[in-house]
């Protein structure tokens, strides 16, 4: 991982040995088969063993700091990854449901899956210098524990009347299906710019595994459907995740937030877009994982407060609501009692790798999940949707073998028109899913 300029890898005998210990244990410990670690709920769960692929996206930071110092590892053994297709059969098309990236390119051994070869020659091996992984996961839990500073410097910047949002979440994997939600928010955008539309594509957080340097200039940059010479065209704006803070934030701030495109956060985490009927209120739910961090409770509160008519809409990572995860406690405990006084009309967050709308309540008139973005996750329901909800969408697309249930991705498309507003659902193939939606 580069390190920010004002800090020095004065690493510690202690911090070493810290992450050499580790780094035996998790190889001597990781399960033959683990399942996608993401936090989708038993509900989303299939009991079907992976038959291909496997998805490892744990949600504990340090093991998420191990998977990006290991990937660097391999990535500056091998800069360019073999790309192949990870399902091919005689007579079926291809379809890979997690990555198309493999190191060395080698054949895979007698018994051996495709997912095992992706997971780096077998059950987490390290066919690398041990010392020099452990260092890079020293560096990183040091910044998981010394965050980068907070920027509490939240801009306000004037929109028209007439836009729109291309919102996509937890979308900064990389993975060729992610790619694919790319390539169809870039079809959106290329239409309204067509029609001289005023657009903003906009990121609900998470860059994986842990928010290192290089994992957005190889997989979030490169993919970006606003190109660095639209950035005066088309707004970008992109939330901090959990994930964005694993390694302490500093990719995120000093990385995403630096790169032209994203230049209209002028470095903070936080803003707000206004035009003369809406309120849209970035939020920064992850550097106090599932919190507020710095003064934006009390901003919030103003900028509710101050709203004047206009209709207001929420962006976060965390939930605003939940029908299976467990709510952030202290994100509730600050956001709810602003809420009860100055409800919101539109509250959009990711975090849950899964689409779904809720019904109104007293504090929220439309809250929307939109997690769904590039994470893989098994999509096996037992139950109904349930009673919290007005829909979820429950896309299955089951590759070549058509035995496992992958979740389909997407991303939605806010239309603003005076005050009214209407959102649509699109996958990753391109179609969309369940009626435009009025807000």
């Amino acid at each position: 991982m580069e390190l920010p300029p004002d800090i020095v890898p004065d690493l510690s005998r202690a911090e070493l040995a810290e992450a050499e210990e580790l780094l035996r244990n998790l190889a001597g410990n990781m399960p033959a088969d683990p399942h996608s670690e993401s936090e989708a709920g038993p509900e989303r769960r299939s009991e079907i063993t992976p038959i291909e692929d496997l998805a490892f996206i744990p949600q504990d930071p340090i093991v998420s700091i191990t998977q990006s110092a290991l990937e660097q590892a391999f990535r500056e053994r091998e800069p360019e990854p073999t790309r192949r297709a990870a399902l091919v059969r005689p007579g079926r098309s291809e379809f890979v449901p997690v990555t198309d990236e493999f190191i060395g390119g080698q054949p895979l051994t007698e018994g051996e899956t495709a997912g095992a070869q992706r997971r780096f020659a077998g059950r987490f091996q390290v066919p690398t210098d041990v010392r020099w992984v452990s260092c890079k996961i020293a560096e990183a839990i040091r910044f998981h524990k010394q965050r980068r500073p907070f920027v509490d410097a939240p801009v306000c910047r004037r929109i028209g009347d007439r836009v729109r949002l291309v919102v996509v979440g937890d979308w900064g994997t990389g993975i060729r299906r992610a790619r694919a939600v790319g390539d169809e928010m870039r079809n959106v955008l290329v239409e309204g710019m067509d029609k001289g539309l005023e657009q903003h594509a906009v990121h609900l957080g998470d860059v994986y595994y842990s928010g290192f340097h290089y994992e957005y200039r190889d997989r979030f940059f490169p993919n970006w459907p606003v190109w660095p010479e639209e950035a005066e065209i088309v707004g970008s704006w992109s939330l901090n995740g959990n994930h964005d803070m694993y390694s302490g934030g500093y990719g995120y701030f000093d990385t995403l937030l630096a790169d032209n495109r994203f230049k209209g956060h002028e470095g903070c985490s936080y803003f707000l877009l206004e035009n003369s009927h809406w309120r849209i209120v970035g939020l920064d739910t992850a550097w106090e994982n599932g919190g507020l961090a710095g003064n934006q409770a009390a901003w919030l509160e103003n900028v509710l407060a101050e709203r004047n008519g206009k209709r207001t809409m929420l962006l976060s990572h965390h939930q605003g609501l939940s029908a299976y995860d467990t709510l952030s406690t202290d994100l509730h405990a600050r956001i709810a009692p602003i809420l009860e006084r100055h409800p919101c009309d539109v509250w959009l967050w990711g975090h849950e790798h899964r689409c779904m709308s809720f019904h109104s309540t007293d504090q929220i008139g439309a809250g929307r999940c939109i997690g769904h973005g590039g994470v893989p996750e098994y999509q096996f329901h037992r139950k109904n949707v349930p009673a919290s909800a007005r829909w979820e969408y429950r896309g299955v697309t089951r590759g070549a073998m058509r035995l496992e249930p992958w979740g389909v991705f997407g991303f939605a498309v806010v239309e603003l028109d005076g005050a009214d507003a209407t959102i649509s659902y699109i996958n990753e193939f391109g179609n969309m899913h369940n009626s435009p939606d009025p807000l």
